[in-house]
């Protein structure tokens, strides 16, 4: 195979077969291969290959198609999809719903997923405001997400009254004197209508009892008489809850999380009232010393964001504002103003960019300090690329790979512009890789 520009050739098995399988090679190493055939005189002149780049012939899946929540209630949901159209060339294994509450997204199946196109998530909250996605799985990992369509409120289905009126009592319903008069209908609605029974021609007598219950009613008089001749009317209504929401209050309290020669980063709290509406996102806004015109500088959906671009010992104030579906709150002011420059950073040493020499036969030890690890989880931090090829960085993808020989799995499934990520859901005592992926217009 070919190797910093030189070319080592590794000896194969010996086959009687006119094919082999070639095992452990390097992934992204390019390779070439040659044939010879042998006899009791000796190897004959070798038939060489074309090089050959060694890589998994599998992709992740694409999105599932069409999903879709269904069967509402107050607390539940069903959600359906259908295959995505291409399996990446292999077999889908299974599903993984994730659901968004605020700017955080969980799973709702199980780690490994389910084989169904179909998912009920449960135990949510009443009225509460989601947002869904489905991914599809195969040996190479997890596919594209699938959008569900909007914000899926969850609420009780709301049905308007309908009655089911018997043949029988379409038609002149017919009663002895001093018999008893019985008018059983059945109903349905949501939620549950309220049950009025009436006479045109006067009011109810006294004798008549009602009965109510979630899915029918009865009206009962004893003793008719001819005095209860008439028309009897029974009227359903139910009412449809309506929501009402207002702008959310300001976010809370904005912190300076690092100041660099060119950048800022900032994070703050939720508000203590979203208005009764979810949060859509935040506006980030700036302002120069000399100037008293406020500028936007980024719409983003979580609690920290980097302003970058910024002039070196310029003085630049900032505020924060919460969107909701109703409008903008008013603005949380950064308390101070904040001079961009260069501070103190803790040395770091990129193991990725050095080169350390040992003799041989001696031990090397190489101490790397590690932040923010727990039992699952790890956070991450990286530099932008040095080259965006010719276009602006739109975001990044993170993925992880369980060693010695895991799949690359991504980790992230929303647009990622931050160079910072916190990744949950590890499993302790396992080792992992983690690569980052920058991405512009052009691709990955």
């Amino acid at each position: 195979h070919l190797l910093s520009e030189q070319i080592f050739w590794g000896l194969q098995p010996e086959t009687q077969a006119v094919s082999c399988k070639v095992t452990k090679l390097v992934p992204g190493t390019e390779y070439i291969f040659r044939v010879k055939a042998v006899n009791r005189f000796g190897a004959g002149e070798p038939l060489e290959s074309d090089p050959v780049t060694a890589c998994c012939p599998f992709k992740p899946p694409s999105a599932p198609s069409t999903p879709e929540a269904s069967a509402i209630t107050s607390d539940s949901m069903v959600l359906t999809w259908n295959r995505p159209e291409n399996d990446g060339g292999s077999e889908i294994d299974g599903y993984v719903v994730e659901k968004l509450t605020e700017e955080e997204w969980t799973t709702c199946t199980p780690p490994t997923g389910v084989e169904e196109t179909h998912f009920t998530v449960k135990t949510l909250k009443e009225n509460g405001e989601y947002n869904f996605h489905i991914c599809a799985i195969n040996t190479e990992g997890v596919g594209e997400p699938a959008d569900v369509p909007g914000t899926v409120v969850t609420s009780e289905r709301l049905e308007a009254p309908e009655i089911e009126l018997d043949s029988d009592l379409r038609k002149m319903v017919s009663v002895r004197a001093c018999a008893t008069l019985r008018l059983f209908v059945p109903f349905r609605g949501r939620p549950e209508p309220v049950v009025k029974w009436s006479k045109t021609e006067g009011p109810l007598t006294e004798r008549a009892h009602i009965e109510v219950a979630s899915t029918y009613t009865v009206l009962v008089i004893h003793t008719v008489n001819r005095l209860d001749t008439g028309k009897y009317a029974l009227t359903l209504e139910n009412v449809k809850p309506i929501k009402v929401s207002q702008a959310p209050l300001p976010p809370g309290k904005v912190t300076v999380v690092d100041v660099t020669h060119d950048g800022v980063s900032l994070s703050w709290e939720k508000p203590d009232d979203d208005g009764g509406s979810r949060i859509k996102c935040y506006l980030v806004e700036m302002q120069t010393k000399s100037d008293d015109k406020w500028t936007v500088c980024t719409e983003i959906r979580g609690l920290r964001s980097t302003i970058d671009g910024l002039i070196t010992g310029e003085e630049y104030s900032f505020r924060i504002s919460a969107v909701n579906e109703t409008g903008k709150s008013e603005p949380e002011l950064l308390a101070e103003a904040v001079v961009v420059k260069d501070g103190t950073i803790e040395p770091i040493i990129d193991l990725t960019r050095n080169t350390f020499s040992v003799k041989a036969g001696d031990d090397l030890k190489i101490d790397v300090p590690f932040k923010d690890i727990t039992r699952t989880s790890i956070s991450l931090t990286w530099s932008k690329p040095e080259n965006d090829g010719g276009a602006k960085v739109t975001g990044y993808i993170v993925e992880r790979r369980e060693l010695p020989d895991g799949c690359w799995l991504k980790c992230n499934f929303t647009n990622l512009q931050e160079t910072c990520f916190d990744i949950e859901g590890l499993t302790e005592d396992i080792q992992y890789d983690f690569r980052v992926i920058a991405k512009n217009s052009a691709g990955v």
